[in-house]
C-alpha cells in the first residue's frame, strides 16, 4: 500500500511546516557556496543569510520567497547573490534547487550600488517570477557607473513581470530620473513610488514619459519632492489619457505655490487638477497636504472634491487658519463617502409580550 504524503507527526503535532522551509534552506546552502567562490566576507556572509521570508499559499503547492537585504553590502556579495538566485530559480541536473519555485520579491535597501544596478538588472531578466521590488536608500549621488546601471535597470524592468516598484529615498535628482526613463516602458506596473528622490520642475517631462509608458499604472506616489505646479501640470497632461486608469496620486509636501512658484502656474495647475477629477472617474484619492499654495484654492478644490461622487480621499494644506469651514466641509464629504459600516448579522430575538 502505498505511503500516503504530509508532515510526520511528532508529540501529535505535524512537521509540514518545517517541510515547506525547504525553500529557504536550500537558497541559504547555495548562497554560502557562492560567497564562497566570490571570496565575500564571512561577516558580510552572516548578514545576508538572515533576513528571508518564506510566503505559502494553502491554495498554491509553490512556495514563493519575499528576499530582504537590508545591510551594507558590496557589489561583491551582490553578484554572488544574483549567481545563487539564478541558479536556485534555473536548476540543472542533480542541483539541491530542482525542487525551488519562486521568488516573488526582492527588497534591497540601505546599500550605495554602484555595479549594482547592473547586477540586479541582470537578475530580474533571469528571475520572471520576481513581481515586488523595493530598491530604498541605495543612491547617494550619480555618476556615470549609476547612470549607465539605472539604464540597464529600465531595460530590465519593461521586460519584467514587476507590477510594484519602489525606489524611495533615492537621490535620483532630474538626470538620474531623466536617465532612468529613457529605457522606461513597464507595460505592467501598477504600483510607483519614488518618494524623496530630490526631483524639481525638471522632471516633469520624465514623470510625463514614464506614466504614458505605464498604462496599468494605479499608484503614483511623489511625496517629499519639489515638483512644484510645473510638475503637476506635467502629471495631469499625461493622466489625460484614457487608457490610464489611475487611482491614487500622492504628491503631498511638494513645494506647490511655494515663494518661487508663481501663482498664474499654481492657478493653472489646479485648474487641470480638477479637470481631470472630472474627466478621470477612476482617481479615487488625491494627497496635496503639505503644499504651500493659498487658500483662495479652496473653495475650488471642495466643490471638486463634493461634485465627484467617485472621490473618496481629498486632503489639502494644513495652513490656511481663515478657512477652517473648508475643512469642516472636507472632512464631511469624507466621512459621508466612507459608507455606514454593516453591523453583524445576528438572530432576532422574539420580544416577549408584557403580561
Amino acid at each position: 500500500m502505498p505511503k500516503k504524503k504530509g508532515g510526520k507527526k511528532k508529540n501529535g503535532k505535524s512537521t509540514q511546516k518545517e517541510e515547506n522551509n525547504i525553500g529557504v534552506d536550500v537558497f541559504q546552502s547555495t548562497l554560502r557556496n557562492q560567497f564562497k567562490k566570490n571570496n565575500v566576507k564571512d561577516e558580510e556572509t552572516s548578514q545576508f543569510i538572515i533576513p528571508m521570508e518564506e510566503h505559502i499559499k494553502a491554495e498554491q503547492s509553490k512556495k514563493k520567497l519575499k528576499l530582504l537585504l537590508n545591510y551594507s553590502i558590496s557589489d561583491n556579495s551582490l553578484r554572488a547573490f544574483h549567481e545563487a538566485v539564478v541558479e536556485v530559480t534555473q536548476p540543472t541536473g542533480d542541483s539541491l534547487a530542482k525542487d525551488f519555485s519562486e521568488i516573488s520579491v526582492l527588497c534591497i535597501n540601505n546599500c550605495i550600488l554602484q555595479d549594482g544596478f547592473s547586477i540586479i538588472a541582470k537578475c530580474i531578466q533571469k528571475v520572471q517570477s520576481i513581481a515586488r521590488l523595493q530598491l530604498q536608500r541605495v543612491i547617494s549621488h550619480l555618476n556615470p557607473q549609476v547612470k549607465k546601471g539605472l539604464i540597464e535597470l529600465g531595460n530590465s524592468l519593461a521586460k519584467s513581470n514587476i507590477i510594484w516598484l519602489n525606489l524611495n529615498f533615492n537621490n535620483l535628482g532630474d538626470e538620474g530620473l531623466e536617465e532612468f526613463s529613457k529605457s522606461f516602458g513597464m507595460t505592467k506596473l501598477e504600483q510607483l513610488h519614488l518618494d524623496y528622490c530630490g526631483l524639481t520642475p525638471a522632471s516633469g517631462q520624465s514623470l510625463r514619459k514614464i506614466i504614458s509608458r505605464s498604462k496599468k499604472l494605479k499608484v503614483l506616489s511623489l511625496k517629499g519632492n519639489r515638483l512644484q505646479s510645473a510638475g503637476l501640470l506635467h502629471i495631469c497632461n499625461a493622466l489625460q489619457d484614457p487608457e490610464i486608469k489611475l487611482e491614487k496620486l500622492i504628491l503631498s509636501l511638494n513645494q506647490i505655490g511655494e515663494v518661487d512658484d508663481e501663482d498664474e502656474s499654481v492657478a493653472r495647475s489646479l485648474d487641470e487638477l480638477c479637470a481631470l477629477l472630472h474627466n478621470q472617474s477612476s482617481l479615487s484619492v488625491v494627497e496635496l497636504n503639505g503644499n504651500c499654495f493659498a487658500e483662495k484654492y479652496g473653495e475650488l478644490l471642495k466643490n471638486t472634491f463634493d461634485n465627484n461622487k467617485h472621490m473618496k480621499k481629498f486632503t489639502i494644506p494644513h495652513h490656511w487658519y481663515e478657512s477652517t469651514a473648508i475643512y469642516t466641509k472636507m472632512a464631511n464629504i469624507t466621512e459621508k463617502r466612507k459608507g455606514k459600516k454593516k453591523g453583524k448579522k445576528g438572530k432576532k430575538g422574539k420580544k416577549k409580550k408584557k403580561s
